[in-house]
């Protein structure tokens, strides 16, 4: 019977370790000693501001009025009244060049001539009415009637909206039209103060309108691209994972739905979103997406779960974080095992232990903590505590009565 025991806390002990380590596999590392590359993730450029700005469009049928056959342009350092030069923004696509593109010295719409301007106020559709420009939201270049504040015929989608892609102009009958649009902040135009500035190789919209090299001196959240930017080929989009636990409701009862807080973290280079899926034991009891996660945000969110029915003790997890809990039953006690269903139990975890491979050894590892949290530890191998070694002694004392 002891042996029984030291199996059952060696082996809970290991899964839980197992499940508290971080894969490594999607963290980068720049190695000591490296040269800085623009392409790298700490690569930080200065922002510069761009002035004068004018948006423009090309009169491709010669009606002499902007039509939906019409590209349309930002032009750099210069108003509508010359012609299209090198460094100029194609804000929608001509022939084979795509929107969000610099036109170069020999591209084919290089020197023709401008007509314009046209309107240069930036609004989007508040989906959430939040009132922020979230990096789900849609934003538009509103050029037709920039007194109506709604979307029209013939503006520019400066984000992509559903399967409408950034850079085309919104048609008759599709489904943003109409849609009403929303300031950016106090209101932003094309043509303001530093309302667009260049960063390293990709020229940004400064949504916030603070001034570039004083308030404003990086790119910041909720700006918006207007060029491609080529991303590190070695990063990841984006990757939320779990990486806390923390049971919030102080009595779980079989049946009833309890409260679980799971901290996730985007360890990714991108804006991305993350699936929290929760077990009971080997038993799936509930999956969601997060809410978009921004590049190396950390954010606490509330699961609601329903206990199991019968109530006992479970092995709760929620993609790699695991933790063990108690569940009453319907009249408020906790039923008792057989040693026939704990060893059952034992031998299940001792069969997914033998599927996972030694851990190398680890400098910084998360353990679970006595109220679910993830806490640090250097330096040192991670262990047991709070919820965790209680459980673990629960069971090592319904073992013992039964063998007495």
């Amino acid at each position: 019977m002891t042996s029984l025991i030291q199996r059952a806390f060696v082996s809970i002990a290991i899964l839980a370790l197992l499940a508290a380590i971080p894969g490594a596999s999607a963290q980068e590392k720049y190695a000591y000693g490296s040269v800085v590359d623009k392409a790298d993730y700490d690569f930080t450029p200065v922002p510069k501001a761009v002035t004068p700005i004018s948006v423009c469009f090309r009169d491709l049928e010669g009606s002499g009025a902007l039509r939906l056959v019409d590209p349309i342009y930002l032009a750099v350092a210069a108003d509508c009244t010359g012609s299209v030069k090198a460094k100029d923004i194609r804000l929608t696509p001509f022939g084979s060049y795509k929107a969000g593109t610099e036109v170069s010295a020999m591209d084919d719409d290089m020197g023709r001539k401008y007509m314009g301007p046209l309107g240069d106020k930036v609004r989007f559709i508040d989906q959430n009415g939040d009132g922020v420009l979230d990096p789900t939201d849609a934003a538009y270049l509103d050029i037709i009637d920039p007194a109506g504040k709604k979307v029209e015929v013939g503006d520019v989608r400066l984000t992509t909206v559903g399967t409408y892609v950034a850079g085309t102009r919104v048609r008759n009958g599709e489904l943003d039209q109409d849609s009403a649009l929303s300031e950016i902040g106090a209101g932003v135009s094309l043509a303001a103060a530093h309302a667009v500035y260049k960063a390293g190789s990709t020229v940004y919209i400064n949504t916030d309108l603070g001034a570039i090299g004083t308030a404003d001196i990086i790119v910041e959240d909720k700006d918006i691209r207007l060029l491609e930017k080529t991303t590190n080929p070695t990063a990841v989009p984006a990757d939320v994972r779990a990486i806390g636990l923390k049971i919030l409701t102080l009595e779980l009862r079989a049946d009833e739905t309890f409260q679980v807080q799971v901290t996730v973290q985007n360890a990714g280079k991108g804006y991305g979103v993350g699936l929290l899926a929760s077990r009971f034991d080997q038993s799936f009891a509930d999956a969601r997406l997060t809410p978009v996660i921004r590049p190396g945000e950390i954010r606490d969110l509330v699961v609601p779960l329903v206990a199991p029915k019968g109530g006992g003790m479970f092995a709760l997890r929620i993609n790699d974080l695991f933790q063990v809990i108690t569940v009453a039953g319907a009249n408020g006690t906790v039923p008792t095992a057989d040693e026939t269903d704990l060893a059952g139990r034992l031998a299940s975890l001792e069969a997914r232990l033998a599927l996972l491979e030694a851990p190398a050894p680890v400098q910084n590892v998360s353990v679970a903590s006595d109220v679910g949290e993830v806490k640090s530890v250097k330096g040192q191998a991670p262990g047991l505590d709070g919820l965790l070694a209680l459980s673990v002694l629960g069971l090592a004392l319904v073992l013992r009565r039964r063998g007495a």
